[in-house]
């Protein structure tokens, strides 16, 4: 976690806003873009992300239970217990969670016992695509060696016709890892040469001291540590902090 220094969740410009304990609050989301590159989350972590017409993760609008979307998640291997980064989907006992939201930023926050989470999410204003931070505080008198997952359903598809056949949209993703690098590449095969061709790019980056990594396109209708089917993409990094 470096030395910085854990934020007071406070901001005084207009155009802010606190959600404390989003599972309980009401209803609030953000959206946030460049033009062409769309990301909207919800208080609570869930959300989908848009290029134009396409739908580059899947949203299926569920407000009761908000599962969909792009999330990190954080794993003590010391204790095998794991939660979501932000309010859902994976809740953690006795955590603490809040949610910020301005015009360019959605973060989230969250406290498990000793351990703290920051998430920081905003759309590229130089390129089509989005960046996610977490930052971690480990407030214990002991070294903690935590994983960090993040975990997408990857639709690549126009909203519409995705949301009308998900499970036959699904069949058409397909994913590569380059091993020098761990990233996942996703690509939708064309079904006609009068389709677009749509792909993506999903990595990981680390700070000075850097960090080991590695990446799997994980197929699985919920987040890791769960059953496997076809569907979702992950990506797997671990580092030891103090």
């Amino acid at each position: 976690a470096g030395e910085r220094v854990k934020p007071a969740i406070t901001d005084e410009r207009p155009d802010s806003r606190l959600i404390e304990n989003p599972l309980t609050a009401p209803a609030a989301l953000n959206v946030m873009s460049n033009g062409y590159y769309n990301v909207m989350t919800t208080a609570t972590g869930a959300g989908y992300s848009r290029a134009g017409e396409i739908a580059v993760t899947r949203w299926n609008g569920d407000g009761a239970e908000e599962r969909t979307g792009t999330f990190l998640f954080v794993t003590d291997t010391g204790s095998g217990q794991w939660w979501s980064a932000s309010a859902e989907p994976k809740r953690a006992p006795g955590e603490s969670t809040h949610a910020f939201f301005c015009d360019d930023k959605s973060t989230f926050t969250k406290t498990v016992g000793t351990l703290s989470t920051e998430v920081e999410c905003i759309v590229l204003s130089e390129a089509n695509g989005e960046a996610r931070r977490i930052t971690l505080w480990n407030e214990s008198d002991r070294d903690r060696h935590v994983e960090v997952t993040s975990f997408a359903e990857i639709a690549l598809a126009y909203e519409a016709a995705d949301s009308a056949h998900p499970a036959f949209s699904k069949m058409f993703v397909r994913t590569d890892i380059d091993p020098a690098t761990s990233t996942i590449f996703a690509e939708r095969r064309r079904r006609s040469t009068g389709e677009p061709a749509i792909a993506l790019a999903h990595f990981v980056t680390f700070g000075p001291t850097g960090a080991p990594s590695s990446a799997a396109a994980a197929r699985s209708p919920t987040p890791p540590h769960s059953t496997r089917t076809p569907g979702f993409q992950a990506l797997a990094a671990s580092r030891s902090i103090r």
